[in-house]
């Protein structure tokens, strides 16, 4: 059936096409001839319009009409056999749904991953472990160097420590609380003795501090001068210069040194809040040492300070240190760059704004304290040990 409407449409279609060309050819020929008629009759009006009238060909005004009333049906034959269909108006848009905000990221592990106890029954046995501490008979104190990076917060630790073991604020190392610090603060090879309770008191361990270590080779201390001063080649009070190191026959040159003027641990800090943008010259410095405390047998700890500027999580509750993620990522950060096992990293926070003591920053310290103690006691046990054996070969 649509075959035959088709068929009948195109038909009709070219049978009215060809009469409309035909009708206009007769009007273009009528139309010429009333047009000399009308210039030889102008002169009379009444007729030239009377003559007009009579040259109007009937056919030319009107349509055929039969062959009109079949294009009519056609069409509406056609119609009725393909109705047009009405566009259809659109279905409503449903309002989009309101976008949810993205949840923010867990920044928190479900268990601690270093186990704790954040209570004054934890911190006294420590705090008791190292007053009643005594290093073996070859030595009357343990010594413990810093190093690292200038503006790493060495001074600061040491403070922090004195602060712990006395209970109250201290100062006894100058530190400088600036930040972005172009060059280092201490400037001399310093001995820092811890007090205890009564008049000529002190802790059976000190920390040594030096000047910082920078990138560039004619800044920060040298190299060599650490390498001396592990083996216990440099005095107390050296003044370190940054483009000569010490060498023998210098005043503060020891050159039989003694297990006593030996470094026993080397502590590395590293603030958590700079780890990653402290330059590989520096940290290629720090290497170089730590092997040559590896050679010489000395244990490495490493301190990282400043993890309040680490994470926000700490920074808002001390407590929650161990099931940061953020911090153990600082220090698998500092594992991988200088080689020190997870186990012998231990982040603080110095005190650099409290002036009374504060439970979890005291054990955290004392943590740290503590294990360093314990390293450097056991160097010291296995140097005497091996110097007894080689006496009797």
């Amino acid at each position: 059936m649509k075959d035959l409407s088709s068929t009948l449409f195109m038909f009709y279609s070219q049978l009215f096409l060809r009469d409309v060309h035909r009708r206009t050819e007769v009007y273009r020929c009528s139309s010429t001839a009333r047009a000399e008629q009308t210039t030889r009759l102008s002169s009379d009006t009444s007729l030239h319009i009377s003559t007009q009238q009579q040259l109007i060909p009937t056919d030319t005004v009107v349509m055929n009409h039969s062959r009109a009333h079949n294009l009519s049906w056609f069409l509406n034959q056609r119609q009725s056999l393909h109705p047009v269909q009405k566009p259809q108006p659109a279905p409503a848009q449903q309002p989009a749904p309101a976008q949810q905000p993205a949840p923010a990221p867990n920044t928190e592990m479900d268990k601690p991953w270093r186990q704790i106890k954040w209570s004054e029954d934890f911190k006294k046995p420590l705090l008791k472990e190292l007053k009643d501490f005594q290093p073996g008979t070859e030595v009357s104190e343990i010594k413990i160097l810093l190093h690292g990076p200038i503006g790493a917060g060495k001074s600061s630790f040491v403070n922090s420590i004195n602060t712990v073991l006395r209970g109250k604020n201290s100062a006894s190392a100058l530190a400088d609380s600036s930040t972005g610090q172009s060059q280092s603060f201490t400037l001399k090879f310093k001995t820092h003795r811890l007090k205890k309770d009564g008049p000529g008191k002190f802790y059976p361990f000190v920390f040594t501090d030096i000047m910082g270590l920078e990138e560039e080779k004619s800044k920060g201390v040298q190299i060599k001068d650490i390498k001396k001063i592990l083996k216990g080649h440099v005095k107390d009070g050296y003044s370190f210069n940054p483009l000569k190191p010490i060498e023998k026959g210098d005043l503060s040159y020891i050159t039989n040194p003694s297990l006593k003027d030996k470094v026993h641990c080397l502590v590395s800090v590293l603030p958590g809040d700079r780890i990653s943008f402290i330059s590989d010259g520096v940290i290629q410095k720090m290497r170089d040492v730590r092997e040559k405390a590896r050679d010489l047998g000395i244990p490495q700890v490493v301190i990282m300070p400043m993890v309040d500027r680490t994470c926000p999580l700490v920074k808002e509750n001390l407590s929650k240190i161990y099931t940061s993620k953020k911090i153990k990522e600082k220090m698998e950060e500092c594992s991988n760059k200088l080689g020190v096992p997870m186990n012998c990293i231990f982040p603080v926070q110095n005190y650099h704004e409290q002036i009374t003591n504060d439970l979890h920053m005291d054990l955290l310290v004392l943590m740290a304290i503590t294990n360093i103690v314990t390293f450097a006691n056991d160097y010291i046990e296995d140097q005497v040990y091996n110097s007894s054996e080689d006496k009797k070969e």
